[in-house]
């Protein structure tokens, strides 16, 4: 049985190498640790609900490599449910990682499995997915994969789940049906990634003559804005010093899914996000910085944001 939160995304082992400076072409140079780190967009994802309280089913593609078998442990080890995992031969998705004492990085990315999440994964898993109340999806598997989901579930008559589309990668989604898309949640940058247009009103009014439900715009430090047709709200940011921003828009979509499937209206649920996200910067690392639901009560108490 499906949980009641369904992430649909991308699996992938960060090779995290920490080095003095980056080394010209051609040149070798010494490394100072090597770390194998649980990534990929849709796994954190998955971890972040999971952390906060959410019933949590991932779907997706592992290699049947040493790689996929960590990913998949480590999913278990986080109680989501990982039971629509599909295998194939070849490599897990890998992100070769450098970074160096000043935190600057650079990264390689090799989708492995990922690359193969394709319709006929899609059609075996519709039913399954059709099932839960919220399904999660992000862009780092195929885009056509992801149009042909969106258009799937246009399709489907009678009760389906909330879409919250995290469009991270930002690419152009004039290929994306849009219309089965309730909640889209880009940050500022992605927001003038995912339209030619460049203008951020035009992109919005854009994106609700092609049917987006509503958006949510991630600031920052800022906070974030709840973008309606026809009404705007500012949510701010909650005050934390962070150490590693690393997967803090995960941990907030995350924390969007769960309170949203909790029932809280958008305005709260937005605000139960926006402690995960700010939780999750005072960690290093991705899935091991993302916040339990104890944590993010007490923020939302001291913040007298109760949500």
């Amino acid at each position: 049985m499906t949980g009641d939160i369904a992430v649909f995304g991308s699996l992938n082992m960060d090779l995290v190498a920490k080095v003095e400076r980056f080394p010209s072409p051609g040149e070798t140079i010494k490394g100072k640790s090597l770390a194998e780190v649980p990534g990929g967009k849709g796994a954190n994802q998955a971890v972040a609900a999971s952390r906060l309280g959410g019933n949590v089913s991932m779907f997706g593609l592992l290699g049947e490599d040493g790689f996929g078998e960590d990913l998949l442990d480590n999913l278990k080890d986080y109680d989501v449910d990982t039971s629509f995992i599909g295998k194939r031969p070849g490599s897990s998705g890998v992100a070769l990682i450098q970074v160096d004492k000043g935190g600057e990085n650079q990264i390689v990315i090799i989708p492995g499995a990922n690359g193969d999440v394709d319709e006929a994964y899609v059609d075996r898993c519709l039913d399954d997915l059709l099932s839960s109340e919220v399904l999660l999806l992000q862009l780092e598997i195929p885009l056509e994969t992801t149009a042909y989901l969106l258009q799937k579930l246009g399709e489907t008559k009678g009760d389906k789940p909330k879409v919250i589309l995290d469009p991270a990668p930002a690419v152009d989604l004039d290929r994306l049906q849009l219309s089965s898309v309730d909640l889209l949640t880009p940050n500022e940058i992605e927001l003038k990634g995912i339209s030619a247009l460049g203008d951020e009103e035009k992109i919005i009014s854009k994106l609700f003559d092609r049917g987006v439900g509503s958006l949510v715009v991630t600031r920052g430090e800022v906070g974030s804005t709840i973008v309606k047709r026809e009404s705007r709200r500012e949510i701010p940011a909650f005050s934390v010093n962070p150490v590693d921003t690393t997967a803090a828009g995960d941990a907030f979509v995350g924390g969007l899914a769960v309170a949203l499937e909790e029932g809280k209206s958008l305005e709260a649920a937005v605000r139960f996000a926006g402690a995960a996200g700010a939780i999750s910067t005072k960690g290093e690392g991705a899935q091991p910085s993302l916040p339990g639901r104890a944590k993010v009560e007490e923020l939302l108490k001291r913040s007298s944001g109760k949500g």
